[in-house]
This record gives structure tokens, C-alpha cells and sequence, in this order.
């Protein structure tokens, strides 16, 4: 499974590299299949058969040697089956827009609201987890205020996710802050009005930096949540990033390819970026800046730090570290502090180890070679802060021990199309709740959960 074979293309006569067999769904009917993860003519796919819907292919990489680095590190290092970490509520099937990419019209229907009591019986069931409050849009709940009062109360710090719409009255959102929030991620797809109307279907801008400025006023941690569509955005990167830079309440950058579900799936393949196109994006964005061989190089470093902390992360999950430069204006990269050639092969050497199961010996030879490369005096900063976000797992609110940091990811998500069931179930970091009926439901997807997808999760430890 964790070695790429070479084995025969019946159908092409060409050689097929098998990276993994695993398991998907179909994205018609949503049936169990099975399916293969290959490199086939320089590209990486998700082979795919359905016997009603026929043979589908998913394009997942056209860079095989970055795919195939990346899933063999990740395969070795990283535990399966860690306690899930995040938990995200469904409060609500409400939105006050009706995005031309919405993905979730399909069951809008099917999702009712949440009570108080619901989500705090919810909370006090997952102690361990990180709660995200997701709507539709969050803040179309009327009980808002309250639950966060409630999960306060319970020690909780919710993370809010919402397009900011009302965040743009300081009224409404200071009696959320006044409640107890502290984190909110913000839907910001870029600073023209043409992008909101392409991918929201009515212009947001004024209001949306009115809800920049009430955010910056009360000094509410912000992430900036960026869906990523090719022609429409990408060009806003730069600017982007900029703007982080230059605001010291907004912590975290998170770009989201456009994903093919629900209203979305009626745009052109073309407009849909895969994982690692939209890094070359980024690369190419900031003018080879952030380059994607060095976020291959972090993400093999982190999956290392994973193994350490045991901290459950998906695969899809990328994630990169810049250092605000307020004085300039600018930001340095980590590969500009520190010897990525060397992090390389000091990673590498500890992968091989690992297959050879050398144990705590080769443990501990690999905290003597990263020592010295993190042991410099602009490297110290990060590293505080940096241990801060791992090991106490609350991410954004400790990023004051580690200066001015600004945290960028780049996440891809398993829709119908290249779901992989098998990774979902040993390595996702989420677990979904919602309301249908009179019952509280969960599952790794929205269709999961209301009992779409025929191979549903055992909830029985959430």
C-alpha cells in the first residue's frame, strides 16, 4: 500500500504506477466502490468504477514525484486512527446569501436549527475536540450570543466560520465578542467587486471590509478563508497576503480550491484548481516567493511532528508559516531562515529509519540534526509560537508567544469526486454534526451524515 508498483494498463498498454488501493464513492449515486490511486502519462489519478454509472477518472496531481514523496512520508509517519480532533456543528440551515458555488443546496432542507441545549449536550460530549460553528452561515442562528455564552461556560473557545455579512454591524458583532468570541474565519475571496459577483452573485466588498475593521476594533483573531477559483481570483493572492501582513489581527491565510458540489458543479472543470495546482498558484503568485518545493519540504517536516505530538491532520492539509515584517510591510519566508536542503535530508533519513524500525534510536538522531538547524536566534521566535499551536491544539489565539506570525494553509476537501474512503476513515481530522429531524447525526460529509453515502462512520466514540 505504501509503495508505488509498477503493473500493467489493460486498456492502454501503457505502464500504470500504482501508488494505493483504496476506496471511494460514486458521484452519481454515492455508492461504495472501490478504487486505485495511480500515476499514469505524468499525472496522479483517482481510478474509479461504479457498475451503474460506469469507469470514472479524477485528476488528483500533475506532479507525480511531489504526490508520491509526500504519500509515501505520510503513510510511514503519521499514526492512524488518532482520537478525532475537530468538531464541527452545523447550527443551522439558514444563509442570507445564495452563492452561484454554494455546496450545500442539496440539503439545505434536510438540516434544521440547533437549540442552546442541543449544542451545549454536544459540547460537553466532545471535551477533547476543537468546536467549529458553521451554519450554513453561523450568524443567521437567532441563539448565537447564547451558545457562545454556553460553550464559554463550559471552557470552550468556539471558532465562528461565516461570510461576514453581519459582522459588518459593530453593534451585532460586539455582543458575540462580549459573549465570549475570540476566533473568527472569514470568507474573503479578494478585493474587486467582479470576484463577489462571479462566485457570491451579488457584490460584498464594502461590507466585508466594514466587518475587517469592527474585527480589527475588538481585536478578534481572523482567519481569511479564500476559495480559490482559476480565472476568477488568483490574482488576488499577492494583494492578499499584503493585507495580512500589514494587520496584526488577521493570524491565518487559508486558501480553498473551488470544489465541484452542489450549485458549483455546473462550473467548468477548468475553473477548478487540484491541490497542488493551486500551490503552484501560490508559487507563481508571489513571484516564486512560497515555493511549492518548499512547502513539500515542510509538509514532510510536519508529518514528522505529527508523529511526535500524535496530532491527528488530514493529508489534504497544507500547511506554511510566514513571518510578518511590520516595519516593510513584507513577510520572510522559512526557507530563508532556515537550511530547507539540509530539513530535506535530515527528514528523509528519518523516514528511512522508520521503515527499517530503528526506533527510539533514530528518534533521537533526528532531534540531534534539527538542533542545530532551529537553534538560531530569528529562528527561536517561531519555534515558540509554533509549539504553541501544536501542542496546545488551540491554534490561532496562542500565536502572540510567537511574534508576528502568519500562518498560511492550503486545504482541499473530499468531495463526491475524489473521496477516499479509506484515508477519510484512518486520518480525518473532522467529524460533522448536525440536526436532522429530532436527532443530532454526524458524519465525515454533510451526505454521510444524513445517510446519503452508503458506507456511513461508527459514531459511537463521538
Amino acid at each position: 500500500m505504501r509503495q508505488a508498483q509498477d503493473i500493467s494498463s489493460e486498456q492502454s498498454g501503457r505502464e500504470v504506477r500504482l501508488v494505493r488501493a483504496t476506496r471511494s464513492v460514486c458521484q452519481s449515486c454515492h455508492r461504495e466502490v472501490p478504487a486505485r490511486v495511480v500515476v499514469k502519462q505524468d499525472k496522479v489519478l483517482l481510478e474509479k468504477m461504479c457498475p451503474d454509472h460506469g469507469d470514472c477518472t479524477i485528476l488528483l496531481s500533475n506532479d507525480p514525484e511531489y504526490f508520491c514523496d509526500l504519500t509515501d512520508a505520510y503513510f510511514t509517519l503519521v499514526p492512524e486512527n488518532l482520537p478525532l480532533k475537530i468538531l464541527e456543528i452545523a447550527l443551522t440551515s439558514r444563509c442570507s446569501f445564495s452563492c452561484p458555488i454554494c455546496s450545500s443546496t442539496s440539503i439545505r432542507s434536510a438540516i434544521n436549527d440547533l437549540t442552546v441545549e442541543e449544542v451545549t449536550k454536544i459540547v460537553r460530549e466532545n471535551r477533547s475536540k476543537e468546536i467549529m460553528l458553521w451554519g450554513l452561515e453561523a450568524t443567521e442562528h437567532p441563539d448565537l450570543e447564547a451558545i457562545i455564552k454556553a460553550m464559554r461556560k463550559l471552557g470552550k473557545n468556539p471558532y465562528l466560520f461565516t461570510n461576514g455579512f453581519k459582522l459588518a454591524d459593530y453593534e451585532y458583532i460586539e455582543k458575540l465578542y462580549k459573549a465570549g468570541l475570540s476566533h473568527v474565519h472569514m470568507q474573503f475571496d479578494g478585493f474587486e467587486e467582479k470576484i463577489y459577483r462571479a462566485l457570491r452573485g451579488r457584490e460584498l466588498l464594502e461590507s466585508k471590509l466594514r466587518a475587517f475593521d469592527n474585527l480589527k476594533r475588538l481585536g478578534i483573531a481572523t482567519c481569511l478563508n479564500v476559495t480559490l477559483a482559476k480565472g476568477i481570483n488568483e490574482h488576488q493572492i499577492g494583494p492578499l497576503l499584503s493585507y495580512c501582513v500589514q494587520n496584526d489581527f488577521i493570524k491565518q491565510i487559508g486558501f480553498l480550491p473551488l470544489i465541484k458540489v452542489g450549485d458549483a458543479e455546473k462550473y467548468s472543470p477548468g475553473m477548478v484548481p487540484h491541490l497542488h495546482e493551486s500551490l503552484s498558484i501560490i508559487e507563481r503568485e508571489t513571484k516564486g516567493r512560497i515555493k511549492v518545493d518548499s512547502l513539500r519540504i515542510f509538509q514532510k517536516f510536519m508529518y514528522v511532528v505529527y508523529r511526535f505530538t500524535k496530532f491527528r491532520r488530514c493529508f489534504w492539509f497544507t500547511l506554511y508559516v510566514l513571518i510578518k515584517n511590520k516595519k516593510s510591510a513584507d513577510y520572510t519566508t522559512l526557507d530563508e531562515i532556515i537550511d530547507f536542503k539540509r530539513l530535506d535530508t535530515v527528514v528523509a533519513e528519518y523516514i528511512n529509519g522508520c521503515k527499517k524500525k530503528h526506533g527510539v534510536f533514530n528518534d533521537f538522531r533526528l532531534l540531534a540534526k534539527l538542533i542545530p538547524l532551529f537553534l538560531r536566534r530569528k529562528v527561536l521566535p517561531l519555534i515558540i509560537g509554533f509549539l504553541a499551536f501544536i501542542v496546545t491544539g488551540n491554534k490561532i489565539r496562542h500565536l502572540r508567544f510567537g511574534g508576528d506570525l502568519l500562518w498560511l494553509t492550503c486545504v482541499d476537501f473530499c468531495d463526491p469526486y475524489k473521496m477516499d474512503l479509506d484515508m477519510a476513515e484512518k486520518y480525518c481530522e473532522e467529524i460533522l454534526a448536525m440536526k436532522k429531524g429530532c436527532d443530532v447525526v454526524y458524519g465525515r460529509t454533510y451526505d454521510e451524515a444524513l445517510g446519503i453515502c452508503v458506507s456511513p462512520r461508527d459514531n459511537s466514540s463521538t
